[in-house]
């Protein structure tokens, strides 16, 4: 009972919209080999303008335990359709956006705008935790320019995707930040 209460505590300020989301510090816990459905919403308070202009919609995504020298498969899964658009982008951080130690190690900026309608359709994101990292905890603010609801998952079994993978759309789908330099993460705040 304690645990499900919790649970509630959690993703009950994320389901309800502005007035609930003003919480301070709200995240959706994303733990190894787990998978989440998450919307983003308006009004979550103390997030700095960087990481996405007020109004915008957002959520926080906290990706633990993590463990250093490992490497992860994130998926970030949703339906691309032509007449609903949506522009999103997200941020990898090292450390809790909320405060005021903490560390972008890259951004990116899409969309789900398509011509023809795509269910399940997919991102992957290739990240191997540096060796002499101290904390187990990534970041992934993301901003949307309307609601968005995805799903995103987290693995340390890898399924063999790379960089130039193809989805069974034709098109590539996949981050690899080892294999662009970007990476290993070192985590440290």
């Amino acid at each position: 009972m304690q645990t499900l209460l919790k649970l509630l505590m959690v993703f009950f300020p994320l389901t309800l919209g502005a007035s609930a989301a003003e919480v301070h510090g709200n995240f959706v816990d994303i733990g190894v080999n787990t998978e989440k459905t998450v919307t983003t919403v308006q009004g979550l308070v103390g997030l700095p303008a960087l990481l996405g202009p007020v109004g915008e919609y957002q959520a926080v995504l906290r990706l633990a335990p993590l463990v250093a020298g490992r490497k992860y498969e994130a998926t970030l899964t949703f339906n691309a359709e032509p007449e609903h658009a949506i522009h999103y982008r997200h941020a990898w951080l090292d450390g809790n956006p909320y405060g005021k130690d903490w560390h972008s190690f890259v951004g990116m900026a899409t969309g789900t705008g398509t011509r023809e309608p795509k269910r399940g359709k997919q991102g992957k994101f290739i990240f191997t935790i540096d060796a002499k990292s101290t904390s187990g905890t990534l970041y992934i603010p993301l901003n949307s320019s309307k609601p968005f609801t995805f799903r995103f998952g987290l693995s340390d079994k890898l399924t063999g995707v790379h960089s130039n993978s193809q989805d069974r759309w034709g098109e590539t789908f996949v981050k690899d930040f080892d294999a662009n330099r970007i990476a290993p993460f070192l985590l440290k705040r």
